[in-house]
């Protein structure tokens, strides 16, 4: 019997499916087909910049379309996704991110003042990736 990854189960949807509703979006929907143009996109632009098997990348953001769409772009670019929960406190925002020390940071611009610390337990700083556009590296999922 074969086994298939995530994405893989998802990207053969989205080859079957690929015009059926992938999300529902308040206002409007999401195909498989651009679901797996965003993933793909997001993977490729993950893999540019450094991401490898392996390779440890925290999710945060609001939106749950953004946030599925950085997961699956995450696993194709075969690195490990933390999801990070908006809602939490701050400082526990932190203490996780100091415990987890991830390499890369997928985010929205209004997490930024929480992911860019100078060092992670001597480490330097990670790389940060903008979902919604911004100052760091422009990586538009949405």
């Amino acid at each position: 019997m074969k086994h298939e990854n995530v994405y893989q189960l998802f990207d053969r949807r989205a080859e079957e499916l690929p015009d059926h509703p992938a999300l529902a979006r308040a206002g409007a929907g999401v195909t498989y087909r651009e679901l797996r143009e965003r993933t793909n996109r997001l993977a490729n632009f993950l893999i540019a910049s450094g991401v490898e098997k392996g390779s440890v990348v925290a999710v945060l953001t609001r939106d749950t379309a953004q946030a599925i769409t950085a997961v699956v772009a995450v696993l194709k670019a075969g690195g490990v996704f933390v999801p990070l929960d908006p809602d939490i406190p701050e400082r526990r925002l932190r203490t996780m991110i100091e415990e987890v020390t991830p390499g890369w940071f997928v985010v929205d611009s209004e997490f930024l003042h929480v992911t860019l610390p100078t060092h992670q337990n001597g480490r330097p700083k990670a790389r940060v990736l903008l979902l919604d556009g911004g100052r760091e590296g422009a990586a538009d999922a949405a």
